[in-house]
This record gives structure tokens, sequence and C-alpha cells, in this order.
């Protein structure tokens, strides 16, 4: 008789041994019914069946990992569909606003041309695709020239003196962005997505940006429609470089980053057409209750 009991006493500890070693690994989804359980662990220690203990464990195990592989596929498909239908959508739509936008990029070139001469048309900066890929991106220079070293950082009260008139009219209607259709056209970015930072920052922030940037980089995006005219409050009163950039990296960037990570996990072809109407809606006359409401509701605090 005690040897009877030993060995019903090693083979319960063997069961919950194994059992527990499984739940560590996450597939005892099946198994989390404690009286089932109980009944298992009587069954085996009565009969001193191996098989009882570990057969169905190895199925629970296999099924488990069989139901999260093809649940990581369908995942990863229906991504690679988004990510498909996101790239077509952005190739026709930047192919028909070429139309209009060619006959307004000439106009302003006009314009800039006699009220400054030779002066550069577009304002080439380095952006960051990824944590390490960089792009070049096109603006229609808004500030006069000034020294490459000059000209460093975000745009903040510190750069205010800078601006033209023209440029100040350009920024106010967003044409200044337009040359960025080229830009989505090369696929350096989309419409919809995360501001394309600069090197310093990404440098700075390298496990931040590696999250957000898992998006593509956007001419717009949810940041853009919440935060960007608090930002420029925010900037508008620093007055000197290092003010700005500080000012930047301590509040600026937390509050982006956590919108497009927002929008990073709620992504689709929806959402991008929502955001583009508000974009459209912040300069011309159409119905923005929603976006009202909308920023109301996920503008950060500070």
């Amino acid at each position: 008789m005690p040897g009877l009991m030993a060995r019903k006493r090693r083979g319960a500890f063997r069961f919950r041994r194994r059992f527990f070693a499984f739940r560590a690994m996450g597939v005892s989804g099946h198994l989390k019914n404690g009286g089932i359980l109980h009944k298992k662990m009587q069954t085996a220690s009565r009969v001193h069946d191996k098989r009882a203990v570990f057969f169905p464990l190895a199925s629970s195990l296999r099924r488990g990992l069989d139901g999260g592989a093809d649940k990581m596929r369908k995942t990863e498909g229906r991504d690679r569909r988004t990510v498909t239908a996101k790239r077509i959508f952005d190739i026709g739509f930047a192919l028909v606003l070429m139309v209009p936008a060619l006959p307004v990029l000439g106009i302003v070139w006009v314009i800039m041309r006699m009220q400054e001469g030779r002066a550069p048309f577009l304002f080439v900066s380095e952006r960051m695709k990824t944590v390490d890929q960089p792009f070049m991106l096109y603006k229609i220079r808004t500030m006069r020239c000034v020294h490459p070293q000059e000209n460093r950082g975000v745009a903040g009260g510190d750069k205010t003196h800078r601006i033209t008139p023209l440029g100040r009219f350009l920024r106010r209607t967003r044409i200044d962005e337009l040359p960025q259709l080229f830009n989505v056209l090369r696929g350096d970015m989309s419409f919809v997505g995360p501001r394309p930072p600069d090197p310093n920052y990404v440098r700075a922030f390298p496990g931040l940006y590696g999250q957000i940037l898992k998006s593509k980089p956007g001419i717009t995006g949810l940041a853009t429609i919440i935060y960007h005219n608090h930002e420029e409050h925010i900037l508008a009163r620093c007055k000197t470089p290092e003010e700005t950039d500080a000012v930047y990296r301590r509040r600026c960037i937390p509050r982006k980053a956590r919108l497009d990570l927002i929008y990073q996990r709620n992504a689709n072809l929806r959402l991008d057409l929502y955001i583009m109407y508000l974009t459209a809606a912040e300069l011309f006359r159409l119905p923005r209750r929603k976006a009202v409401r909308w920023r109301e509701i996920h503008v950060p605090a500070e």
C-alpha cells in the first residue's frame, strides 16, 4: 500500500508539473475548467496511465499552436490587403490631383520668381520613412533663404520673421504641401499617416519612432488634424532655436506620438478617407461637426 500511494502522488505531481509548464507557454486555453482538470488528475493517479495525462495536454498544445498560427496568418493577410489597397488608392488619387496641382504650382512659381528673382522654388529636407531609411521631402519654400546652419529644427517663433507674405498664404491654404504628391508617387509617403520626422528626433527617440514608422509617413494624419494648430500656437511663443527644440521634444512629440499610435491601431481605408475629408474641411466650407467632436474627445491633455 505505501508503494501504491507513493505512485499516485508521483503521477499527480507529474500532471501538475506538465500542466503548469504548458500554461506558462500560453496554450492552456482548452484546459481552464477546474472540474475537468481535477477529474483528469484523479483518473491519472488512479490508473497510473501516462497517456491519460500526456495525450490530452499534447492535443491541447497542438490545437493552441495551430489556432494561434491561423489567427496570425489571417491578420497578416488582412494587413497585406490593406497596405495594397492603400497603395493603389495613393497612386490613383495622386495622379488625379496632379491635374489641378501642376497649373497651381506653375502660377506660384511665376509669382515667386517675380517677387524673389532666382531664389529656390522648392524647400528640400531630409526626413525618415523608417528608423534607418531617409528620403528627401519636397515643399514649396515659404521662408527667406538663410545659411543651412540657421535652418535646422522645427519652425517656431524664432523663424516667424523669415516667412514671406506669399509663404503665409501658402501655409494657410496648405498649397506648400503640393510637391509632396511626387513623394507619394515615389512611394516615400502616403496621403494619410504620421508626419515624417526629422532624423535628429528619430536618433533621440529610436524606440518611439520605431513603432510609429511602422506606418508609412503621410501628408496629413490624425495628429495633424487634432494637434497641428495647438502645436503651432505652442511653438510660436518660443524665442530661440534652443527653446523651440526643447518645447517640441517635451510637449509635442509625446502627444503627437500618442495620436499616431491611435491611428496605427485603427488604420483602414475608410478612416483614411475620413481624415482626408477632415483635412479638406480645414480649408473649405464643409460640414465638420464630427471633426470638432473628434478633437474634443481625443486631443491629449497638457
